[in-house]
């Protein structure tokens, strides 16, 4: 039987950013367009219905290992680097963690983090006095997820990497 969610085509319409491929994120203060972390600029993501087979009630493959488990995480303390050459510092602090948000040398954003095995939550403020908040992924060296400035609505996604 065809899959009712994709429609049998495998694909479906990326959450992340609406079909549109890309998203705002910021370095500074200064907006910019940078491709969706999700689908990776290609406006899909497999359907998680079907698995992208476009069928459902198809026969069962014994074995099929579905999504890589995330890896652990690595410390978070020290440098993680951002896609644009930006960086973020996490400096240990009591029990979480004191961040700056590093741009062309300057700190745009200051704040605190806290992680939960794999999940980190990111609480900033900028340097012109505005919040910003997020909870990230961490898989290995790799963290990801979406920052959101506060009271806004509008989110902008983040990769970084551990340095």
């Amino acid at each position: 039987m065809m899959c009712y969610a994709c429609s049998g085509s495998g694909k479906v319409t990326c959450s992340n950013c609406n079909g549109q491929g890309s998203s705002w994120t910021h370095v500074g203060a200064k907006p910019v367009w940078q491709p969706c972390f999700a689908c990776g600029g290609r406006r899909t993501v497999t359907c998680p219905t079907c698995g992208g087979t476009g069928q459902l009630g198809g026969p069962v493959h014994v074995g099929n290992p579905g999504p890589a488990p995330l890896l652990p995480p690595v410390p978070l303390d020290g440098p993680w680097k951002g896609p644009l050459g930006d960086s973020y510092t996490f400096t240990p602090d009591g029990p979480g963690f004191r961040v700056q948000h590093i741009v062309l040398g300057m700190k745009v954003d200051e704040g605190t983090a806290s992680q939960n095995g794999n999940e980190v939550t990111l609480d900033l403020k900028n340097f012109l006095g505005f919040s910003v908040s997020g909870k990230l992924q961490m898989n290995g060296n790799r963290m990801e997820g979406a920052l959101m400035a506060a009271g806004s609505g509008l989110t902008s996604p983040i990769v970084l990497f551990k340095l």
